[in-house]
């Protein structure tokens, strides 16, 4: 967007790169039909305009029978049904725009790009930028506003934008639907980032789950393991049997899970269908494989040193008991998690801050969580003391499984806490957009009052129940 033409540089470079260009030229100015003139939004524009979304136009004026369309022929304008009314003319009739007559060939009922402003300068007309110069409006001090649109491949668009925004100047601005400061902007973010996040709190649920259940299925084929060498089997017969059922339960589940998530991505298309259309989706193998991706890491970290555990149990504990310790102190081998799920966190966000973020928090709330543990482990010892038989006896068994119980406690805290955390997010974003339209914000504009007009209108208005806030001028 720049107040002035467009380098054509910029415009080969796009064509280079196999990206889709239009081109818009917006201004304001007086429209003349017979004695009758308005203020209207003058947008005139290239025929690959829109590059995305549809302008739909009546040829007939009739709403019903509206279809996409791209610019206008040569000589003819399309124009917003308010401006009918406004000059009084029909399809068919003939407008002036600066010093150029055009037919009015079609009526707007949808602008992809229309302002969410309710301050424009009136109904919008739509012409073929070959016919801008004819109407003579672009003079020394116009105030002109030039467009360029791009679209393409996101490989092609992410070229191009790293090439065009080390040249844009001081005049210029290079803007995309999430930079764009408008109300939609804003909601895609919002919701760009809360998906993000449930995302990342789903991997952190899956990291969860794989933890407690590699851990629980360590536990309790401790004494298989412990009989096999027993009877004789080796280290390595070992270690390939518990490799093979690893490697066949990930294949399962990464493929079970696949076809559910693409079952859910149906069904969501479905869902959607309902309040706007759906174009065909194409799914690209790109999240596919992270999916898999995924899988293989949540199924290799955060299993693999329960199954190392495992694997190492002595035959000896057939006769001396099982150690249900699985991890020891801290070692090297409790990073290989954190980092695996560091990197899982900013696979998903592409925010290495809200990652590095959420991990400290879950890192910070598990250590908490232990230590309160064994807080109440320790207090347990004395109320158990003075307690009934079988209380006594159920605290001594906590006791006994301390480690075990405060690693569960803090697996299904963080779980449930993720999933509060979650729900509290849609609420809130939820409030927050309800919030910036208060239950009385004024939804009906009176604008382009002329001074000798306020005294009716203030007049009429209080003749009225309607409620206002009164008349005041808007100066740019």
């Amino acid at each position: 967007i720049t107040p002035r033409p467009v380098d054509e540089s910029i415009i080969t470079k796009a064509h280079e790169l196999n990206v889709i260009h239009a081109s818009q030229i917006e201004t304001d100015s007086i429209v003349f039909a017979g004695k009758r003139m308005h203020l209207a939004e003058i947008r005139a524009v290239s025929d690959k305009y829109p590059l995305r979304g549809e302008l739909m136009v009546s040829l007939d004026g009739n709403k019903a029978n509206q279809k996409a369309m791209h610019a206008p022929p040569n000589d003819s304008v399309w124009v917003e049904p308010a401006l009918l009314m406004k000059l009084d003319v029909a399809i068919g009739d003939t407008i002036e725009i600066g010093v150029a007559p055009l037919t009015i060939a079609g009526v707007i009922h949808n602008i992809p790009d229309a302002s969410f402003s309710v301050f424009t300068s009136g109904p919008t007309v739509v012409l073929n930028i070959n016919d801008l110069p004819k109407t003579e409006l672009i003079k020394p001090a116009s105030r002109v506003s030039y467009t360029q649109l791009f679209a393409g491949e996101e490989e092609a668009i992410e070229a191009f934008e790293e090439w065009i925004k080390p040249q844009v100047n001081e005049t210029q601005r290079w803007r995309d639907i999430k930079t764009g400061q408008s109300p939609l902007a804003g909601a895609l973010n919002r919701a760009e980032k809360f998906l993000s996040l449930a995302s990342m709190l789903g991997i952190v649920l899956a990291a969860v789950a794989v933890a407690v259940a590699s851990r629980r299925y360590s536990q309790r084929h401790q004494p298989m393991v412990a009989v096999f060498k027993a009877l004789g089997a080796s280290m390595r017969h070992i270690r390939k049997l518990y490799l093979l059922h690893w490697t066949l339960l990930s294949l399962f589940s990464i493929s079970l899970g696949l076809l559910i998530g693409y079952a859910l991505l149906a069904l969501g298309i479905n869902a959607i269908g309902d309040y706007m259309e759906v174009g065909e989706v194409q799914l690209s193998a790109y999240p596919f494989i992270v999916a898999v991706v995924t899988g293989i890491v949540c199924a290799t970290a955060f299993a693999i040193t329960p199954l190392k555990s495992l694997i190492s149990t002595p035959a000896m504990s057939v006769i001396r008991g099982f150690n249900q310790r699985i991890v020891g102190k801290f070692s090297l081998q409790v990073l290989v998690p954190i980092f695996s799920l560091y990197g899982l966190l900013l696979l998903f966000s592409r925010d290495w801050i809200l990652s590095l973020s959420l991990l400290g928090g879950g890192i910070i709330v598990s250590a908490i969580l232990l230590f309160l543990g064994k807080l109440i482990m320790g207090a347990g010892r004395q109320v158990g003391s003075n307690a009934g038989k079988s209380f006594y006896l159920a605290l001594a068994n906590l006791r006994r499984r301390a480690n075990e119980n405060s690693v569960q406690m803090v697996s299904f805290t963080v779980a449930i806490k993720l999933l509060l955390v979650i729900l509290v997010l849609k609420n809130t974003m939820i409030d927050e957009w309800q919030d910036q339209l208060p239950d009385d914000a004024s939804n009906r504009f009176l604008v382009n009052i002329a001074p000798q007009e306020v005294s009716a209108i203030d007049e009429f208005i209080a003749s009225t129940t309607v409620t206002s806030s009164g008349l005041y001028p808007v100066v740019r």
